[in-house]
């Protein structure tokens, strides 16, 4: 959730909130009103400074505990545990995501295969087909010749050339092409810079 920049809302040089600015967005709850509009959910492709990411703002609160800021302000601690869970949810449906493009990107190289074997397949058929077709063609042909010359009047000699366009409709209705599905994209997240174990997401080896 960005708020307003570092410099403005920080003692110079420093992460240290200066409260005197801060105050200002704490009057009539817009602050819980922007941690309501918070969606952490979905690619995120706006803009995001480094210290506005996830990994920044998950750095600064390790080694901070719960017990001991609710000890200082029982708001703040509730504040902490907003964070903590926002940053979790947003770990989580990131995880979901790219469990699910792993998914996809699967099944379109399994489609791929698939199709390439079956052109392989329809060439193989196809060669085989054609090589049948041209030796009975050149058997008849040798089988006219030798009846000439025995005197015998030839047959003409008016065999079709293979045809291949009905050979590829055959082969394509009794074996149905393979539909690929689209290219998977990734998506475009700019708050994300947290590192992922892939044996940790939804669907990983």
């Amino acid at each position: 959730m960005k708020y307003q920049d570092r410099a403005y809302l920080c003692e110079r040089d420093t992460n240290k909130l200066e409260w005197k600015k801060v105050k200002v967005f704490l009057k009539d709850d817009e602050l819980f009103t922007r941690m309501s509009e918070y969606w952490p959910f979905g690619p995120k492709e706006e803009t995001y400074k480094e210290y506005q990411k996830l990994k920044f703002i998950q750095e600064n609160l390790d080694g901070i505990a719960d017990d001991t800021v609710d000890e200082y302000s029982a708001a703040l601690g509730k504040l902490l545990r907003w964070v903590r869970l926002a940053i979790d949810v947003r770990v989580e449906d990131m995880k979901v995501r790219r469990a699910h493009k792993k998914q996809l990107r699967n099944e379109r190289q399994e489609a791929l295969d698939k199709e390439a074997e079956r052109n392989e397949k329809r060439n193989a058929e196809f060669e085989a087909a054609k090589g049948a077709y041209d030796a009975k063609i050149e058997e008849e042909k040798e089988a006219r010749k030798a009846a000439a010359e025995e005197g015998e009047e030839p047959e003409e000699d008016d065999a079709p050339e293979f045809d291949a366009e009905e050979f590829y409709a055959v082969f394509d209705e009794n074996n149905l092409p393979i539909e690929i599905p689209d290219e998977v994209e990734d998506d475009v997240d700019n708050d994300f810079n947290l590192i992922i174990e892939e044996s940790t997401m939804e669907g990983g080896e």
